[in-house]
C-alpha cells in the first residue's frame, strides 16, 4: 500500500514523469495507492494516464470531479485476508490544490474543476468489516483525521 508522493522526487520520476515508478510499483506488487499532492506535479492528464497504467487500485474518497460531483477514484476497497475483511479508505491531502500547481486542477477558463473535500460521508457506505483504519496525511493538524475500529 502506498500513501502518496511516490512518482516524483528523484531523477527516475522526473525523467519519466512518474511512469517508471508506476512500472516498479506494478512489478513489486502494490495492491493499493492513495494519491499524495505530488502525484499531480506533472499535470492532471499525466496523472490520469498513470492510473491507466497502474495494475493496483488507486483510491480516494475526497478527490472530487466538480463537473460531475463524484469521486474521481473509488473511495474505498475491501480485501479479504484469511477469514477477515479489511476495508481501506483512501483520503488525499486536502491542501493538494495549493501544495501542487493549482492550474493542474483548472479548466482552460481558469475555473477549479477538481477538489479535495475535507468532509466525507461514511454513513451511507455499505462496509462489512472487522477492522478498518484511515490515515489522513495532512499538514493542517486541525483537520487531521485518524481513526480505527477493531473488533476486540
Amino acid at each position: 500500500m502506498d500513501n502518496g508522493d511516490s512518482i516524483q522526487g528523484g531523477p527516475i520520476g522526473t525523467f519519466t514523469l512518474g511512469s517508471a515508478l508506476v512500472d516498479i510499483m506494478n512489478h513489486v506488487g502494490y495492491d493499493i495507492a492513495i494519491p499524495g499532492n505530488h502525484e499531480f506535479d506533472y499535470g492532471m492528464e499525466n496523472y490520469l494516464s498513470l492510473l491507466d497504467k497502474a495494475e493496483y487500485e488507486n483510491i480516494a474518497c475526497n478527490f472530487i470531479d466538480l463537473k460531475t460531483d463524484s469521486t474521481v477514484l473509488k473511495p474505498y476497497t475491501i480485501r479479504e485476508l484469511g477469514d477477515k475483511k479489511i476495508g481501506f479508505v483512501g483520503i488525499a491531502t486536502p491542501n493538494t490544490l495549493v501544495s501542487s500547481n493549482p492550474t493542474n486542477f483548472m479548466n482552460e477558463d481558469g475555473e477549479i474543476i477538481y477538489d479535495f473535500a475535507v468532509h466525507f460521508d461514511l454513513e451511507n457506505w455499505d462496509l462489512e468489516h472487522d477492522f478498518w483504519e484511515v490515515h489522513y496525511n495532512v499538514f493542517d493538524l486541525e483537520n487531521e483525521c485518524e481513526f480505527s475500529t477493531k473488533e476486540e
